[in-house]
């Protein structure tokens, strides 16, 4: 376990000038109708592993974060699951449904409505552990910048279900404590 809170502290270990191949697979699943997707780099070792899920930034990917990390080296040292969720628009919505600012329903009104962020996050976490890739009891959430301010709106208002939380170059928003 050491091993593994180690490797989650390297989550925050930049890598820009390097990029790392990956070889994660592309899973899709449907939230309130709509396909949203998250790269899953799995374990070596088949069966439920701890798994730490990143959230890139603003404008990111789940490709992009996935290269700038050690996340994928460190995993395949220590033998953990990563998964890089994707936004569906130029940020997360870290907004409960319908407590949405106006200046986050106007960025979302650009890229096809506001899209339900806390389902997504929440489907994918019981997409992990139904399909027997991630540890219930083992799964982590870190984050960069706008990522961030998503990690801790999931370990604020759904924090049963991680076992901890990191943050690179994020803030707590207001709205998110006050939840």
């Amino acid at each position: 376990m050491r091993r593994f809170l180690v490797a989650l502290a390297f989550c925050g270990l930049w890598l820009g000038t390097m990029s790392h191949g990956h070889a994660g697979e592309t899973v899709q699943i449907a939230v309130d109708g709509q396909p949203r997707n998250y790269l899953l780099e799995r374990a070596r070792n088949p069966g439920p592993r701890p798994t730490i899920i990143m959230f890139h930034g603003a404008n990111g990917t789940s490709e992009r974060v996935a290269q700038l990390t050690a996340l994928p080296v460190i995993a395949a040292q220590e033998g953990f699951t990563t998964v890089y969720p994707q936004a569906r628009g130029p940020v997360w919505n870290r907004f409960l449904p319908g407590m949405e600012s106006s200046q986050t329903r106007e960025i979302f009104s650009r890229a096809g409505g506001i899209p339900n962020d806390i389902g997504f996050l929440k489907s994918l976490v019981a997409d992990l552990v139904r399909r027997g890739v991630a540890d219930p009891a083992r799964i982590f959430i870190a984050g960069h910048s706008n990522g961030g301010f998503m990690a801790l709106t999931m370990f604020c208002n759904e924090g049963g279900l991680f076992a901890g939380i990191g943050l690179l170059t994020s803030a707590m928003m207001e709205q998110t404590g006050a939840e």
